[in-house]
């Protein structure tokens, strides 16, 4: 935790830490009111706090009155560690749409988006390559114009500012540092380019400030290629911090690095951007890093938000078929075969899903009244780690994986290769679906027409049913109650589930 201060000995620095480690202040004595002015890094007071001291104890109180004698002002002077919960930047998407004209025809990166970001939180964009979440976040920098559609940051309208009015940091898959150029000199740069703050000293302890927080501050007369992958990316984390932005924008950060680097760099990660209190972006295609970082997630498919929410919500209620497959480990089947016929599952779609953990597995044969079940043989047995993954073959030879811990396995598995069990389903576990519902191939439109009115802008609009797809129309699951909204409750969703999706009670 960073912390500078200069506090008369009868208040120790220290004493400071829980109250705000956002500010320093010089020269107070036991038992007088302090304003203390939180100063942002272009010099202007963005908070004003009112505390008081006894002895050795700071106290925060609400702002108060307190007469010209009785009041000390302070001045900011070190990293926003604890910052209020209202200092992150808002943004809302609205309607956007950005659109490409390419050989093939028109490639819709992005079609009719909505999403909202909470001051001071870390939202993931998942997807598949070439889903738009890369696109959107070029759109919210500034980098790529929009073809419709709005950008707000707070109350502004943010959609035609330039990338410097912004006022935004960035952290890139590659790092983008300056091999000419030492820790010190890179973290600098961001300051210097932007001409923020007086002096040299003045960005000098500032990239002290910063190094001390991604604990490199050994590291500063080091080149980039003195250091490792990990030490690298924090380092252009640092840089982009420098210049106090209003929201940080990651995209792929990670994708350079070894799985362990990655799991050991998403924590100080998140430590870090907390501490500062930044609105944080971050695109990745990596569900295991969305779902650790994030506290919202939005997954993207062929140019719309399939569904978002926090990572429990998608994980315990998937709303489409793509999301299911996207998120998480599936068994797939025809729903003619003899395990979705078995246990009664009605649906016009040519397939159905489910996950592995979701069969009901006994090793011994179900008593009578128990037709659910279905035989099958134990074909492999693949210890993963801590979980032992099961390939079970049906009569009818189609085949599904049945996953259990290692502790369940030694607890009331153990099967053995070529041994015959019995597995049945729930329903509500069960998801139809067709091909074209978990596609992820891009959408372009090769029809010249609507190349012509896109480039006349009649086409760029997307109030219409097809387009602004938000609840993916072509990816509607196979059930009556299915919300198109991007909200959904997990009551809702077990209650669609259990009617097969053609409105028939099982």
């Amino acid at each position: 935790m960073l912390f500078r201060s200069h506090i008369a000995s009868a208040t120790p620095a220290k004493s400071l830490k829980k109250v705000s480690p956002s500010i320093g202040v010089s020269k107070v004595s036991s038992g007088r009111s302090l304003v203390l002015n939180r100063r942002n890094w272009n010099g202007e007071v963005s908070n004003r706090s009112h505390i008081s001291l006894k002895a050795t104890k700071v106290e925060v109180s609400a702002p108060t009155q307190a007469s010209p004698e009785e009041v000390v002002e302070a001045e900011y002077e070190g990293i926003i560690s604890d910052p209020p919960a209202n200092d992150g930047l808002l943004v809302r998407v609205r309607n956007m749409v950005k659109h490409f004209h390419t050989a093939k025809g028109l490639f819709k990166a992005v079609d009719g988006v909505d999403v909202d970001i909470a001051p001071g939180s870390i939202v993931a964009l998942l997807g598949p390559s070439g889903s738009g979440k890369t696109t959107l976040l070029r759109l919210i920098a500034g980098l790529e114009n929009p073809t419709d559609g709005q950008i707000f940051f707070n109350d502004e309208d943010a959609t035609h500012l330039s990338v410097q009015e912004r006022q935004i940091g960035f952290v890139f898959q590659s790092y983008a540092l300056f091999a000419h150029r030492t820790v010190h000199e890179n973290v600098r740069f961001g300051l210097e380019v932007r001409n923020l703050l007086p002096d040299q000293a003045a960005r000098d302890k500032r990239v002290r400030d910063l190094l001390e927080l991604i604990q490199l501050q050994g590291l500063s007369d080091r080149y980039p290629r003195q250091l490792s992958g990990g030490q690298r990316q924090r380092v252009a984390l640092a840089r982009a911090l420098a210049s106090s932005p209003r929201l940080l924008l990651l995209d792929e950060p990670f994708g350079a690095l070894d799985a362990v680097v990655r799991k050991q760099l998403r924590a100080g990660l998140k430590e870090i951007v907390r501490s500062v209190g930044v609105t944080t972006i971050i695109v990745t295609h990596d569900q295991e890093e969305a779902f650790d970082l994030a506290d919202h997630v939005v997954i993207f498919n062929r140019g719309i938000v399939e569904q978002q929410g926090s990572p429990a919500e998608i994980i315990r209620a998937p709303r489409t078929p793509f999301i299911m497959k996207f998120v998480g480990e599936t068994n797939v089947l025809p729903s003619t075969s003899l395990l979705i016929r078995r246990v009664k599952f009605q649906t016009p779609k040519s397939h159905v899903m489910f996950r592995p953990h979701d069969l009901v597995l006994l090793k011994s044969k179900p008593s009578e009244g128990t037709e659910s079940y279905v035989s099958v043989k134990v074909a492999d047995r693949t210890p993963l780690g801590w979980v032992i993954k099961y390939t079970l073959k049906f009569d009818d030879d189609e085949v599904v994986e049945f996953h259990a811990t290692s502790d369940q396995d030694e607890r009331s598995y153990n099967l053995a290769v070529g041994s015959r069990v019995w597995v049945t389903l729930r329903p509500r576990a069960l998801m139809g679906f067709n091909p074209e519902d978990i596609d992820s191939s891009p959408v372009v439109n090769n029809s010249k027409k609507q190349t012509e009115e896109e480039s006349n802008g009649s086409g760029a609009k997307t109030n219409d049913k097809d387009s602004n797809r938000q609840g993916s129309s072509r990816g509607k699951v196979d059930r009556e109650g299915g919300s198109k909204n991007s909200s959904f409750s997990s009551s809702a969703h077990s209650s669609d589930r259990k009617d097969g999706g053609d409105g028939k009670k099982k």
